[in-house]
């Protein structure tokens, strides 16, 4: 199987601040891939650098076929690959629908939006009752729901997640967690940075773990969640 994104010896980070110290990772075609790693440890700088939010100073990024290192973020977004960052970040004057209408503006996309909203609202009903509902009065489970389902209005062959279950419910984290082998069935390919780390691991065909800027370990999910190194470093009690 091949790898639609290949990250090769990536040096990135803000300004004179280094982040990320020659990046080596991929990501398999239609699986699900987890970056795990303590806070700081670079998670999100590899997500924005990857997404051309940031500019990765060495190193190459390869997606689908291509070198995308000069591509700005929105020609990223129009080859398919997405990010949902951290925060949820909706437009709050905005109803539900139409914050979903905005992830539909890239060229592959836009004509395929009825098609796709629908599909939106089959994997996450809560949109559909809400969708004349004003962004900013959802709760933050459903804001997540509407990050996650604009994304998904992109038509993505690649998303990024970004700590896409931070500060939810649990239940709303079980079904954040659910939705993305859903996804994956569908052919997108999942890259997932998350802190609930036994079920990243869970859920991940493969995983890197990034410490200070660089990868110290890779192996499938299930090996790493049972990686005593793993578990003692990172898992803590989120088995509970």
């Amino acid at each position: 199987m091949s790898d639609i994104l290949s990250v090769h010896k990536v040096e990135s980070g803000y300004g004179e601040v280094g982040v990320l110290h020659g990046m080596d990772l991929q990501c398999r075609t239609s699986k699900v891939t987890a970056l795990v790693g303590s806070n700081g440890a670079g998670k999100s700088t590899l997500m924005r650098t990857i997404a051309g939010l940031l500019p990765n100073t060495k190193g190459s990024i390869h997606f689908d076929g291509e070198v995308i290192d000069k591509l700005p973020s929105h020609a990223r977004v129009e080859k398919g690959l997405i990010m949902v960052p951290e925060g949820r970040l909706v437009f709050s004057d905005l109803t539900v629908a139409d914050n979903l209408r905005t992830g539909s503006v890239n060229v592959r996309a836009r004509e395929h939006w009825q098609s796709t909203i629908t599909e939106v609202y089959d994997l996450f009903p809560r949109l559909y009752e809400r969708q004349r509902q004003l962004a900013g009065s959802l709760s933050g489970g459903e804001q997540q729901m509407l990050a996650l389902g604009r994304g998904l209005m992109g038509l993505p062959k690649m998303l990024l997640l970004d700590e896409p279950t931070l500060g939810l419910a649990p239940a709303i984290a079980k079904q954040i967690f659910k939705v993305m082998p859903a996804l994956v069935e569908r052919g997108i390919s999942i890259f997932l940075a998350e802190q609930d780390l036994y079920r990243t691991l869970e859920i991940a065909d493969y995983a890197f773990v990034v410490e200070n800027g660089k990868i110290i370990m890779h192996d499938t999910g299930k090996v790493l969640k049972n990686d005593p190194k793993i578990t003692n470093a990172y898992l803590g009690d989120s088995k509970s």
